[in-house]
């Protein structure tokens, strides 16, 4: 029985430091609450270093490392065509795509074999037949030159019906032989020698095809139309060409 009180005692303080504990435990939740609920931490929010290693907040973002500069895309032909009109140029190859440096001016240019534009300077290119009559006739543009022979009718998705490319090479004849790489538009080829006739025709070249095109004779000039320009005109072998509106007597066929 002496002992009664001092056990009441004993279960005052035990629920007393019961309630102490339950208060530090709630005050603790409540704390835990908190941060639970407090936004992320952004680059923009100062935090120290024990804050990040204790507190389980994301790190804050490493700066960004050097990295070699990357190339610039190359544009399209046709962004490369579209960026170059009307600019000035020295010759074929100072144009992109099927731009030629044309005009008195030398600008590039969208070609006229394209356009169907024509005056009374444009040249012509003439077959006669052995009688001496008028067969076809073509408004043609010239290469003339290394740059422009070289570039030909490349890229081009379309060609007037009644237009040619006349190749001149210096005079005297030799073998030619044309490949259609980068072209686009299947080529009826007209063979012309020295002396303005036809030696050869090749009809219907393949487009993007690397395969040699000659027929086989000695020639100085030669003239591309669309396919089947050729027999639908009726140029044969042995017809006669003659060049009108030649920029320069050289150009012509030498009699």
């Amino acid at each position: 029985m002496n002992n009664l009180p001092s056990m009441r005692l004993a279960t005052i303080a035990s629920v007393l430091c019961a309630l102490a504990i339950g208060a530090g435990c709630e005050k603790n939740r409540a704390r835990d609450d908190a941060r639970a609920n407090a936004p992320e931490t952004t680059a923009a929010t100062t935090t120290t270093p024990e804050e990040t290693s204790t507190s389980g907040a994301s790190k804050a973002p490493a700066p960004p490392t050097e990295t070699s500069p990357q190339p610039a895309v190359k544009p399209s032909i046709a962004e490369e065509m579209k960026a170059a009109k009307g600019s000035a140029c020295l010759n074929d190859q100072g144009c992109p795509g099927y731009l030629r440096c044309i005009g008195e001016d030398k600008v590039c240019a969208v070609p006229p074999a394209m356009t169907g534009v024509h005056d009374e300077k444009t040249p012509v290119v003439v077959f006669k037949g052995k009688d001496g009559k008028e067969i076809s006739r073509y408004y043609s543009e010239l290469a003339v030159n290394n740059p422009e022979r070289m570039r030909g009718l490349m890229y081009r998705p379309t060609m007037k019906q009644d237009w040619g490319m006349l190749f001149v090479y210096p005079p005297g004849d030799r073998d030619l032989s044309f490949w259609m790489k980068n072209t686009y538009i299947p080529l009826d080829m007209v063979f012309i020698d020295t002396s303005g006739k036809v030696v050869g025709i090749v009809k219907g070249a393949e487009p993007l095809t690397l395969g040699p095109r000659t027929p086989g004779k000695p020639s100085r000039f030669v003239l591309e139309l669309v396919a089947g320009e050729a027999e639908r005109a009726g140029i044969q072998s042995g017809m006669q060409m003659e060049l009108l509106n030649a920029p320069r007597d050289d150009y012509k066929p030498l009699r």
